[in-house]
């Protein structure tokens, strides 16, 4: 039967309003910790937020933003703006290379001085938006986020 070793009592000193005063520890000799003190702490748990943001005017055919790499995210979005006059389709695609992007739903439609988050359904290594106008020769002007929770 193994005897448990005894541990010699020591006391530890802190000081509060330039007095020293016992620290306060349980039987097993943990620290007790008693605080009136209330803190809004954020904890991102190894994240970091990215953003990238692009403005751009729609034409008849589908432009793309540049590509994203997007292994190492952990949530992320694409936010479009229509800021112009008139509607405009946006659609995301992803892939395993810069060659071999698909869509990855069908386009959506933006009604003019709206907004949409677009959460891609499928994941692969790399993402992007691409838009054009609903209409032809009726451009319009987008402001597009692209927000993610990296892996830091």
């Amino acid at each position: 039967m193994a005897r448990k070793r005894k541990i010699s009592p020591v006391q530890i000193y802190g000081q509060h309003k330039n007095k020293k005063v016992p620290i306060e520890t349980d039987q097993k000799g943990r620290l007790c910790v008693n605080s009136d003190v209330k803190v809004d702490v954020q904890v991102n748990h190894g994240f970091t937020f990215c953003q990238k943001k692009w403005r751009a005017e729609t034409r008849d055919v589908f432009l793309p933003v540049p590509t994203i790499d997007i292994s190492h995210a952990y949530r992320y979005v694409f936010a479009v703006s229509n800021v112009g006059d008139a509607d405009a389709e946006v659609q995301v695609q992803v892939g395993p290379s810069r060659q071999a992007l698909m869509n990855d739903e069908i386009p959506y439609r933006i009604p003019a001085h709206q907004t949409v988050i677009l959460t891609p359904l499928r994941f692969s290594r790399l993402i992007r938006v691409q838009f054009r106008s609903v209409q032809p020769e009726q451009p319009t002007c987008l402001i597009i986020y692209f927000q993610a929770q990296m892996f830091q």
